[in-house]
């Protein structure tokens, strides 16, 4: 059993609940006992014990729900009080039910606690520093303003006109609509949606110049809506009725942002994903694909810098993964410098597909040969090793703030001795400590993985994740053990002795 919430870190940012700062200072559990899904009245971390208790006493009337997960051994989670209020405010007070946003969480990716994973730098440790800026408690010069997200703007596009053509008439039934019927229309569609509709009828060019229509997509549960602290103020002002936000939403396509904005983002990700999956399983629909890693950028199609974003679909079982690397894009001393370029699929149906590059005279290695080194510098300096898979479960990535330096090709382990045998054919590049292989597999892995999102530069893989569907997110553990691993959490202090867990 692993109790997520007993780690000190919030299951939404993945920064540690160390109450420290003033507006991160509470934090709340949601967990599941033998009467229903029950949240915490916010609380704090006691000075000499860093990790989260929780009293039996200590729960709110506001959010109850005497529903039951479908399974047991359910788990425990910690929000940040600010992460849990964002949480709420993506839901309609009619919308939001704890027993449903409870048994999202149990599909919710755990926050990655160990290992190289250095995209969330250590000094960002309290979340939501918009709140933090907006209230005077700290000075955050990575703070996003509008003026910053909009420094790189472009000259206007010409205005649409329509274009007289001399083929046959053929009956456009959009064209016979008033435009605020086809906002209303195009409000409820993607962005990209609405643009392929425009190649079906002309009739819905004139929504691209409505000032209306653009000012959605900022809403929080929109495309840009990772941007609502910031035009929150703005938004339903007299200003902003004559702001250009289609202006803001084209600057905002490709992002020059910090590291902090970008952990905002991963935030707003995976809050998006909670409201939705939470709102599949009350109405009885399917729910979105569950995830792993970098996944979710179908939310927002923004992407940072000068990076692009590439997607295998996983249709058939694949047999091989051939993954690429070279060494020589930084000293070979130094701690990063070996750099993955490229992944390769060979399915049981259908053509190859490949994410990224292999570079020119790389040296073609298989798995049975391959032995990866604890160095960082390889055995060769460009590489492309066939990995034989007998099912592929997902990728484990290392990474540092130039990108990812080590990928870990995961299959069906169930014990921690498998993983650390194995780990050394299926790694490639730099990998984590060798106790850190079987934490992957909860943290990275799905049993059915249908999709791979891969972001690059123009030189390497940035990072990386899966999309797919999994039952459960972690074993299941004999009743003997989970009671064993519940009764040594009471002795400890961090829960309380009356507090039963489903």
């Amino acid at each position: 059993m692993f109790f997520a919430a007993l780690e000190a870190t919030c299951i939404v940012c993945g920064t540690e609940i160390d109450g420290l700062h003033r507006w991160a200072k509470h934090f709340r559990a949601v967990y599941c006992s033998s009467t229903g899904v029950r949240v915490t009245v916010p609380l704090c971390l006691a000075p000499s014990h860093p990790a989260v208790r929780i009293p039996a006493d200590a729960v709110t009337d506001e959010w109850v729900s005497e529903r039951m997960p479908e399974h047991d051994q359910t788990d425990l989670y910690a929000y940040h009080e600010p992460c849990w209020r964002r949480l709420v405010s993506h839901f309609s007070p009619t919308e939001f039910d704890v027993g449903y946003v409870f048994e999202a969480l149990e599909y919710l990716p755990l926050p990655l606690l160990c290992g190289h994973y250095e995209s969330t730098p250590t000094r960002l440790k309290p979340p939501y520093m918009w709140e933090a800026v907006k209230e005077g408690l700290v000075h955050q010069a990575d703070y996003a303003n509008l003026d910053d997200l909009m420094r790189f703007a472009k000259a206007l596009p010409s205005p649409w006109h329509p274009a007289m053509s001399s083929a046959p008439f053929v009956a456009d039934l959009f064209q016979r609509l008033p435009l605020e019927l086809i906002e209303m229309i195009a409000v409820l569609l993607p962005t990209r949606d609405v643009l392929h509709l425009r190649q079906v009828s002309r009739g819905v060019a004139p929504v691209f110049s409505s000032s209306a229509f653009w000012k959605t997509r900022f809403d929080l549960n929109a495309e840009r809506g990772f941007l609502w602290p910031v035009v929150r103020d703005l938004i339903d002002t007299a200003k902003g009725n004559g702001f250009d936000w289609r202006l803001l939403y084209h600057c905002t396509c490709h992002l020059t942002c910090s590291q902090w904005f970008r952990s905002e983002l991963k935030s707003w990700e995976a809050l998006r994903w909670l409201r939705d999956t939470a709102l599949a399983l009350a109405s009885g629909g399917p729910r979105p694909l569950d995830y792993r890693g970098d996944a979710l950028h179908y939310y927002h199609n923004a992407m940072i810098g000068d990076t692009h974003l590439e997607v295998v679909d996983c249709d058939s079982r694949v047999l091989y993964i051939a993954v690429s690397a070279h060494d020589d894009c930084g000293s070979h001393d130094n701690p990063g410098s070996v750099c993955i370029t490229g992944l390769e699929f060979f399915f049981e149906n259908g053509p190859p597909a490949i994410l990224g590059y292999t570079s020119p005279g790389a040296e073609n290695i298989s798995r049975k040969k391959w032995r990866n080194s604890e160095r960082t510098k390889m055995a060769h300096p460009r590489v492309r090793v066939m990995m034989d898979l007998i099912d592929f479960k997902g990728i484990m990535v290392t990474q540092t703030l130039d990108g990812v330096s080590g990928v870990l090709i995961l299959q069906s382990l169930d014990e921690e001795r498998e993983a650390r045998r194995r780990r050394r054919r299926c790694c490639v590049g730099e990998r984590d400590y060798p106790r850190h292989a079987y934490h992957g597999l909860r943290t990275c892995s799905l049993e059915e993985v249908s999709q791979v999102v891969a972001v690059f530069n123009n030189h390497r893989l940035i990072d990386l994740g899966i999309r797919g569907r999994t039952a459960k997110r972690k074993p299941q553990l004999s009743e003997r053990q989970r009671r064993s691993e519940i009764k040594s959490f009471k002795e400890e202090g961090n829960l309380a002795p009356g507090l039963e867990l489903r």
